[in-house]
Formats: structure tokens, sequence, C-alpha cells
């Protein structure tokens, strides 16, 4: 990363963030990741312990956030050898949740969401409201 701008703390940094998600996007695209600018303000987001919305909000108004930058930079690593974003942010959400996931578990899929709400769609339908599993 570049410009980014030291505070007390071991590695804990002020990033500018456009620049930021610029620098790492490139790596990761270089990559071949397939949604480099996405991941990038993702895990600058878990770096720095925002939301998504504040990286986005940094952006647009050309704010720096405060990041650990060894865990940043050991993040955007792992993501350019390919490993699965959720299990390096170690969670993913699906439905209204926010999951636990890792090595071993299976990353929740925007179709299983569908497949879900089919599910409940069709015992909607047949007002069945306590379903036995």
């Amino acid at each position: 990363m570049s410009a980014v701008h030291e505070s007390p703390g071991a590695g804990i940094m002020r990033l500018p963030v456009a620049s930021g998600v610029r620098s790492m996007a490139a790596m990761l695209r270089r990559a071949g990741v397939d949604t480099p600018e996405h991941d990038a303000k993702l895990l600058i987001a878990e770096a720095a312990g925002v939301a998504l919305r504040d990286v986005d909000k940094a952006m647009l108004m050309g704010d720096s956030l405060t990041v650990d930058m060894p865990r940043l930079n050991d993040m955007a690593s792992r993501r350019a050898a390919r490993e699965p974003l959720q299990y390096i942010v170690g969670h993913a959400p699906f439905r209204f949740l926010d999951l636990a996931v890792g090595p071993g578990v299976f990353i929740p899929r925007p179709e299983t969401e569908l497949v879900v709400q089919e599910g409940l769609d069709w015992l909607a339908s047949r007002h069945i409201d306590a379903p036995r599993v």
C-alpha cells in the first residue's frame, strides 16, 4: 500500500481510503481476483473495524481510516493467493444473518438464499406455521 501515515501502536496507521482501495484492487486484479475493488473495500473495512458503508463514505469524502496494516497486508496476500474472502474475514452474510465461516465450513451462496426463500414461500402458501424437520 502507498501513502499511509503512521500512528502510535504496532502497525496501526491512517490509510487514505481511495488510494488504498486503488492500490489493493490493482494487486488483486493482477492475481486474477474477479471482484478486486469490492474485495479490497471489504478487507479494508475488516482491518479498520468498520462497516463497508464507512469505507464507501471515506472514499467519497477523500478521508483516511485507521487500519491495522499488518493484518490488512496479510489478508490482501491471502486473497491474492485466491483464498475465499469469507474465510479470510471469518464471516459471510446469509439472508438476515451474518454467519461465522472458516475452512471446512461451506460458504453460504446467493443461490442457497433463493432455495430457502422458495421453501418458506411454499410453507406459507400451505399455511404451515410450525413445520417439523
